[in-house]
């Protein structure tokens, strides 16, 4: 019994891990106000659609470049390899994160899947009420660098976080968490 008490309810749990995936977007929005400072970004990052050669798969609403298209998101290369690096991070841990809330390996998930679609939500939230970027739901935006830049408009990785977020609920729900 004591235990419980300790590692809270799963609902808890989900409180606690929201709250952590809300911090941690506010950390990634304020790296990318950094960014656009710094590389004097006002406005659209991505202005145009990509040249053919830099597509590797495109879907409507959704294209994913080549690796080597890296260099044209960001203007200087190191830093983009170090965006890379830190995407990886934010990976591992919102993983690391699922992993500590759960108990089984469908409570881990489910804690993953709730921590990304809130980090991913709130970092859209955070970025619009820190610079009012993006100016709507249909801004193209570059979503992930691995394995390489994807581009899409802002609701379809919000649209997916907010699947994921009730896909976490219903996994979490009636199970032992």
């Amino acid at each position: 019994m004591a235990s419980r008490r300790i590692n809270g309810s799963v609902w808890t749990r989900f409180a606690v891990v929201a709250l952590f995936a809300m911090a941690m977007a506010f950390m990634e929005a304020a790296v990318v106000v950094y960014l656009r400072t710094l590389f004097h970004i006002t406005g659209e990052l991505v202005r145009s659609a990509p040249g053919t050669k830099e597509v590797w798969f495109s879907l409507p609403f959704f294209t994913l470049l080549k690796p080597g298209a890296l260099v044209s998101v960001l203007p200087e290369s190191r830093i983009a390899y170090i965006e890379v690096a830190r995407e990886a991070a934010t990976i591992v841990m919102l993983v690391c994160v699922g992993w500590l809330a759960g108990r089984t390996l469908r409570s881990r998930a489910a804690f993953f899947l709730s921590a990304f679609g809130v980090w991913d939500i709130g970092y859209y939230a955070f970025l619009r009420a820190l610079i009012g970027w993006p100016g709507s739901l249909r801004t193209p935006d570059v979503l992930f660098l691995i394995p390489g830049p994807w581009v899409a408009p802002v609701f379809l990785p919000i649209s997916i976080s907010v699947v994921m977020i009730l896909g976490a609920a219903l996994l979490l729900r009636g199970g032992r968490a």
